[in-house]
């Protein structure tokens, strides 16, 4: 009769401990995302974006975790979310309440909007031609496209932990750098010019300079980045 109370007691004590276990990765810690691009110089030097913006169609995140379920979560913005690209600027609308724990892997997918004929993704900077000629760069695209980035945290690591107590902001970055790295640059020293704002500028869209704007829809979905920090 001993053994038997005492085996009850075990079973409850391990019971209630499994229970307050799951409670706790049901905690959730504050992430927020911002968006930005790739700002270093490319080309020898010759090609640097500094601003722009995408709209988004769609955000999903999965992830898989040590201790308790995995994550999975997706939002729809029907009307589309502009966001201008600024590392500083944490993102009211991609801000989420994730259960905390030991994350294994973390993907982030997003989708861009294309129904209203805006840009879904600009990007704007400068290019010096092998004249030594700067000339602004404006790239246009209008359409859907999908984005995956498996997240890191600052050393390179997969591995994510989110605790309660700490909030944590992710940034997500594109690379148009790696987007033009493809486009020879006797393409780029060629390119038509269109004045823009009373600027002779590199228009790269569906009419415009379209060998060069071929070559980088084709690499878009490529070395986007999102970091843990």
């Amino acid at each position: 009769m001993k053994e038997y109370f005492l085996l009850v007691l075990l079973f409850c004590g391990s019971f209630l401990f499994s229970c307050q276990g799951d409670e706790v990765f049901k905690q959730p810690t504050q992430v927020g995302f911002a968006m930005d691009i790739n700002r270093e110089a490319g080309m020898g030097d010759r090609l640097q974006f500094d601003q722009g913006s995408i709209i988004l169609a769609s955000f999903d995140f999965e992830g898989q975790r040590v201790q308790g379920d995995d994550v999975f979560f997706s939002r729809e913005y029907e009307q589309g979310l502009l966001i201008p690209f600024d590392p500083n600027n944490v993102i009211a609308e991609l801000d989420f309440q994730i259960p905390q724990g030991s994350y294994t892997r973390i993907s982030i997918s997003f989708s861009t909007f294309d129904d209203f004929g805006d840009n879904s993704i600009l990007v704007e900077g400068s290019y010096r031609n092998s004249n030594d000629t700067t000339y602004p760069v404006r790239f246009e695209f209008i359409n859907s496209e999908f984005f995956e980035a498996v997240a890191e945290d600052d050393s390179g690591n997969n591995e994510i932990i989110l605790k309660k107590e700490t909030p944590v902001n992710a940034e997500i970055k594109l690379d148009p750098i790696s987007w033009f790295q493809a486009v020879p640059q006797v393409l780029m020293d060629d390119a038509d010019l269109i004045e823009i704002n009373g600027s002779p500028t590199i228009l790269v869209n569906e009419d415009e300079n379209t060998n060069i704007f071929e070559i980088i829809v084709a690499r878009l979905d490529e070395a986007t980045e999102t970091i843990f920090r």
